[in-house]
């Protein structure tokens, strides 16, 4: 019954909807499999403003986070454009600025990142956040402006808004390794790193170059050569890789952030340039290995973000 009440609301069936909220639905049911978005989340993702008013006035949870995106009820009207229900959840007590769980959307940024202009200005009124910064440092006026939303780029400046000046980057200078790598000193898990990333970039760069008809055979032997001095010698998946892409993955400009060394495992935290569309941290795993150190497992996240996840080297 629950179950069917998520999909009455996802539809609009305020009959339905009402039927069931009096023989006993429960106003808050998340089902354990799907999006993990409440009969509310529905509704307003939908615009189904009758069915909004009905769940609100019996107790649905304003500020339901879904399990898909982390949205809100009123992120979801605000992404979405749906001002009057955007209207309802604010009267209703919807927390104006409770952003996503993983990237920090808040309302207001959803509102301004789609272009919504009467919603932010609804939202502005009531007293949202202006100033609120995504996982990776924009704002809503960043968003407006990305998008070329230019009246509420406009509105945004005219109340306050403001370009959010970012932390300061301390970087550690690289050590020179030579341009044919020769003068990497692996006694030091910097100087390693460095050669390996160069010896990548350089292979990827090759590598590309063949085009269409590329030679697997000769370019995966390549990659042996470009990888092996560098890194521990373990199974990896696809055995030993071979597989490039362009841009390249590994770039000269990558920079060196942190040295973390305990014992015979090393820790080197790098950060892409800064002019990538999608920039990225990177934490390389290194083990010290008959005196040698080595290159051994790599972790990556988009700036901003919380968790690391493990990819290929």
């Amino acid at each position: 019954m629950s179950k069917q009440l998520v999909s009455a609301a996802e539809v609009g069936n305020l009959d339905k909807v009402s039927a069931l909220l009096a023989a006993g639905a429960d106003v808050n049911w998340i089902g354990k499999s799907g999006a993990g978005r409440s009969a509310l989340s529905e509704a307003a993702l939908n615009d189904h403003v009758d069915v909004v008013r009905l769940l609100v006035a019996t107790g649905a949870d304003l500020n339901w986070r879904d399990r898909g995106m982390g949205m809100t009820p009123l992120g979801w009207a605000c992404d979405s454009g749906h001002l009057e229900i955007a209207r309802v959840l604010i009267e209703a007590g919807a927390d104006l600025d409770l952003p996503t769980p993983k990237f920090l959307l808040s309302p207001l940024i959803c509102a301004a990142s789609s272009g919504h202009e009467d919603v932010v200005r609804l939202l502005l009124d009531a007293g949202a956040d202006i100033h609120a910064l995504t996982a990776d440092g924009r704002n809503a006026l960043v968003c407006a402006e990305k998008n070329r939303h230019n009246a509420i780029v406009a509105l945004l400046k005219e109340r306050g808004a403001v370009h959010p000046v970012p932390a300061e980057e301390v970087l550690i200078p690289w050590p020179d390794v030579g341009d044919d790598f020769s003068l990497a000193d692996y006694s030091k898990p910097e100087s390693v790193l460095r050669a390996f990333i160069l010896s990548m970039n350089r292979w990827e760069i090759d590598a590309s170059k063949q085009g269409d008809a590329v030679d697997w055979d000769k370019t995966r032997a390549e990659y042996a050569s470009a990888f092996a001095p560098y890194c521990t010698p373990k199974q990896r998946v696809y055995g030993g890789g071979g597989s490039f892409g362009f841009p390249p993955k590994y770039e000269p400009e990558e920079s060196l952030t942190s040295v973390t060394v305990k014992g015979a495992r090393a820790e080197l935290t790098t950060v892409q340039r800064k002019d990538r569309p999608m920039r990225y941290e990177n934490i390389y795993v290194m083990l010290k290995k008959g005196g040698k150190w080595l290159v051994d497992s790599k972790k990556d996240r988009s700036i901003g973000l919380k968790e690391w996840k493990n990819t290929l080297l």
